[in-house]
């Protein structure tokens, strides 16, 4: 974990240093000791920059004689944070909200129930949505198998050489910035996605889940689409900007560590302080 909270930290840095038309190769933290200019480019190109300035403080708390500069981040983190838990505390649902919300066990429990009533392109979809409940990353996930390019305004599902699936590889994550990251394949669904390749014949640079055309799913036709997904399996209207609400308040209401919140905020394609404010009262 603290190795791939290291790693999303570096990336946060890296496009910080692209932002002024440079690049951060580990160890010319210059730009992060100029502390006004690094502090208007977070203000001047990110609505929301407190995971930026948590990247901050955990670089630079790697290199002696940073103290200072820590504080200082950490002083601007801390205004941030201040501002975040009174937006956190009145972070009511809507009415909306109130209708079809669901906590998340319930939500796996009607997924287990109502299963057989999706076909199965829609059941494997809706273990990836409900396993890693991202934005619509999904809409361009294709297969790869071990060999070949890659094209990088895609999204892939990766085979290795004995057939077996080992990553999911995401270009194009808007929750990211379209850095991209890959995760490990849960070893649950590794048997679903081979029986499904297997059993539909996908083909290499197929794409996993296309619209009934075969063609790639606009942004609006595919969250509409996980919409109507979990009106099949739970009766109510929820869609994928709901249902990670519902996700990360469930990781609050359970008392979940910030270890493990910032795994599965890392999973959903966001940050740990994103996923704090995803937390709905």
């Amino acid at each position: 974990t603290s190795i791939r909270s290291l790693v999303q930290y570096i990336q946060k840095i890296k496009q910080i240093y692209k932002k002024d038309g440079k690049t951060f190769n580990g160890s010319n933290i210059g730009l992060l000791l100029d502390e006004k200019k690094t502090m208007n480019i977070l203000e001047s190109n990110y609505k929301n920059s407190k995971d930026y300035l948590w990247a901050i403080i955990n670089v630079l708390r790697s290199f002696p004689t940073t103290e200072e500069d820590v504080k200082y981040y950490s002083d601007k983190m801390g205004d941030s944070l201040k501002k975040s838990k009174t937006e956190i505390r009145d972070n009511m649902k809507n009415e909306k909200q109130k209708d079809n919300w669901i906590n998340y066990n319930k939500i796996v429990e009607l997924y287990k129930k109502n299963k057989e009533k999706l076909n199965d392109n829609d059941r494997l979809l809706m273990q990836f949505v409900i396993q890693f409940p991202r934005r619509l990353d999904w809409r361009l996930m294709k297969l790869h198998k071990s060999s070949g390019k890659k094209n990088p305004n895609f999204n892939y599902l990766n085979i290795n050489r004995f057939g077996m699936p080992s990553s999911f590889q995401f270009f194009r994550s808007k929750s990211q910035d379209y850095e991209e990251t890959t995760k490990k394949i849960p070893n649950k669904l590794k048997n679903n996605i081979m029986t499904y390749v297997r059993e539909n014949q996908i083909k290499n640079n197929q794409l996993l889940f296309p619209n009934k055309s075969g063609a790639i799913h606009t942004p609006d036709s595919f969250s509409k689409h996980i919409t109507k997904l979990f009106e099949k399996i739970t009766g109510k209207s929820i869609n994928n900007n709901l249902y990670r609400h519902i996700v990360a308040t469930n990781l609050s209401d359970k008392g979940y560590s910030m270890n493990q919140r910032e795994k599965v905020a890392n999973d959903m394609g966001h940050g740990l302080l994103k996923n704090l404010e995803y937390v709905k009262r």
